[in-house]
């Protein structure tokens, strides 16, 4: 399976790897590049689209009052500064576009790929010898670990 890293630059560094395995092309026409951690593809891009899957657009918000207000999915650059990546609310992770409940979300990640779930998660950082239920941990529930410092060359 192929995981799309959406919110988090997963360190592509670890253990001093910093070649890619691959490219992909999302549905934007930009280039992502991947690693393979045991049987996973993971990008280790941020992603850059501004649409869906299927060409819908996912809007771009710059206002602080309307993005903290939103429903439906939406990406700005952080501090609405074009330099930075894109970051996306989670309703747009999800594919949510419209406030319609029998409208079927759409699909975030490109062909080919998927939004990882907490399984995906835990095996990559077992795959990395990380703590694997770091992403099952039960709701509302804070890790002890320092598993950023782990990340970290």
């Amino acid at each position: 399976m192929r995981y799309s890293i959406i919110l988090f630059l997963l360190p592509l560094f670890l253990y001093g790897q910093i070649n890619s395995n691959g490219t992909a092309i999302d549905q934007n026409g930009n280039s992502v590049e991947w690693i393979n951690y045991g049987a996973e593809d993971w990008s280790i891009e941020n992603a850059e689209v501004v649409t869906y899957r299927d060409g819908t657009s996912i809007p771009q918000v710059t206002d602080d009052e309307e993005w903290f207000n939103l429903t439906t999915g939406a990406w700005c650059y952080y501090n609405n500064d074009s330099s930075n990546s894109k970051l996306y609310n989670a309703y747009a992770i999800f594919g949510k576009h419209d406030n319609d409940p029998n409208t079927p979300n759409k699909e975030f990640a490109p062909e080919g790929w998927s939004v990882p779930t907490n399984e995906n998660w835990d095996y990559l950082l077992s795959s990395i010898g990380m703590e694997d239920s770091l992403f099952s941990l039960p709701h509302g529930q804070m890790s002890t670990g320092n598993e950023g410092s782990k990340l970290a060359v």
